[in-house]
């Protein structure tokens, strides 16, 4: 039996700007997805993904010669899976789909916007042995610091060079206020993919400035070692990204009386928010139940991961 796994991600500087090319710190996150995959041979791909409560929500089976669907639990969901299996069928070098079980475990809620495509992704590239950047970007419409974070263990600068092609490298990341940093679950999820078509569509002159501008603040960002800093920071990069997309604050819009601050992270309006300082029963008053603390979300070095 083979084993893959693949870590979540979370963007925390240079949502959007990253398609332009901006300078991004993200981090892997502890929580990802795994893999199994028994081998037989009866020339069927038998597939079956479960929920984080190991509850079985889709299964499919695919002919291995053919590529072809047999039988699908859902036809409606299992479109982009069917899809994803077909284009990374064609981008490797094998006559055959792979015939046995595969088994795909989500370690976190689906609704989290962690990375359950990224790392679904990264998965299936492992499996048949081809680049994940190169079935990302035949699949996908985002910049890819997703597939890097799920590759990594460690947080990451990341940047789109022209032409589409991923840079990034491992960055030590760990100043002593991280430990008044938490994320917290706005109890929906976002459609990254619809955002960045909306973003694509912007025609505004001043986005290779925008591009610099963020870029100088995730270098800033790492650099910085005091809070107080860091929350201007925060709030500079919400403000420059509002303007551009044409969006209010998270915390202008929902969380005015908030003594720290707040960022969106990734597509803005869903998923998760990072927000500082001891104010965590702030958010549970308002019946956003699900905090978890930086040092509690990001992957620690894992060498178990291939």
């Amino acid at each position: 039996m083979k084993l893959l796994k693949a870590n979540g991600k979370l963007l925390i500087s240079g949502e959007y700007a990253v398609l332009n090319g901006a300078y991004s710190l993200a981090i892997p996150t502890k929580y990802g997805q795994n893999l199994t995959y028994q081998s037989d041979s009866k020339n069927i791909l038998s597939w079956l993904s479960f929920t984080h409560e190991n509850k079985e929500w889709l299964s499919i089976k695919i002919d291995t010669k053919s590529g072809e669907l047999i039988s699908s639990s859902n036809p409606s969901k299992s479109k982009w899976l069917e899809m994803v299996i077909k284009k990374a069928f064609l981008l490797s070098s094998i006559k055959n789909l792979p015939s046995g079980e595969i088994c795909a475990y989500l370690d976190f809620p689906n609704n989290w916007g962690l990375g359950s495509s990224s790392t679904l992704l990264i998965l299936i590239a492992k499996l048949l042995d081809i680049n994940p950047f190169e079935l990302h970007f035949s699949c996908t419409n985002g910049s890819g610091y997703d597939i890097a974070c799920g590759l990594e263990t460690q947080p990451i600068i990341y940047n789109l060079n022209k032409g589409n092609i991923p840079n990034y490298h491992a960055q030590e990341w760990n100043p002593d206020f991280l430990k008044s940093v938490f994320f917290v679950h706005l109890n929906k999820k976002q459609k990254s993919n619809l955002e960045i078509e909306r973003f694509n569509l912007i025609n505004n002159s001043n986005l290779p400035n925008i591009t610099e501008d963020i870029s100088k603040i995730t270098s800033s960002i790492i650099n910085c070692n005091n809070l107080k800093e860091f929350e201007l920071l925060l709030n500079e990069h919400e403000e420059i990204i509002g303007k551009v997309i044409e969006k209010t604050p998270i915390k202008r819009k929902l969380f005015k009386d908030y003594p720290g601050e707040i960022k969106s992270l990734g597509a803005w309006g869903g998923d998760f928010i990072l927000a500082t300082g001891p104010y965590q029963d702030y958010f549970k008053n308002k019946q956003f139940n699900t905090i978890i603390p930086y040092v509690d979300m990001i992957k620690r070095d894992d060498k178990t991961l291939i």
